[in-house]
């Protein structure tokens, strides 16, 4: 009887640890940070329906959606080694921001929705093999791999402008 209590107490201390470390290994959701706020520019967080004006250092949960007005810009910090510039009237969702814990700058990802105008990705080309950066359109993905790319929507086009490394384009299959 005793064997089989530390039997079932070993496999209860393998199963917390196991647990424990999967939890640890997940990566983590983070905010985008306006650094660069210029003109008129409004988010709605997740859950709310009201475009409310968005300052520099706001943090912007996954989910939110923004805007940004005629004559208006914006810089978001997504993930550490990469930011979106907002040109005027833009419109897009952050669906994700993650990064894996632990080591600075492992495993991370951004997702970008854009409905229409231009977001610009701002990628650091040191330590961009660990960035899984996506710009999603209605008619494909851009992923970039370390550089700065931009990407326009303008009613069911959609453009891409490469100014330096690699951008791989999906399209959406109908």
């Amino acid at each position: 009887m005793l064997k089989q209590t530390l039997s079932v107490g070993k496999l209860l201390m393998i199963a917390a640890l196991v647990a424990f470390h999967s939890g640890t290994l997940h990566a983590q959701s983070v905010p985008a940070k306006a650094s660069l706020i210029e003109g008129d520019i409004r988010a709605a967080l997740p859950g709310e329906l009201e475009y409310k004006p968005v300052k520099v250092g706001d943090e912007l949960p996954p989910g939110s959606w923004i805007y940004s007005g005629p004559e208006s810009k914006a810089i978001f910090v997504t993930v550490p080694g990469a930011a979106i510039r907002v040109s005027e009237n833009s419109l897009f969702q952050i669906s994700l921001l993650s990064v894996a814990p632990g080591k600075e700058n492992t495993d991370r990802k951004a997702r970008i929705n854009l409905k229409k105008g231009t977001i610009s990705a701002l990628l650091n080309e040191v330590d961009s093999s660990t960035i899984d950066f996506r710009i999603r359109t209605t008619n494909g993905i851009c992923a970039a791999r370390g550089t700065f790319y931009g990407v326009t929507v303008d009613g069911d086009k959609t453009y891409l402008s490469v100014k330096e490394g690699e951008v791989g384009v999906s399209e959406h299959k109908k």
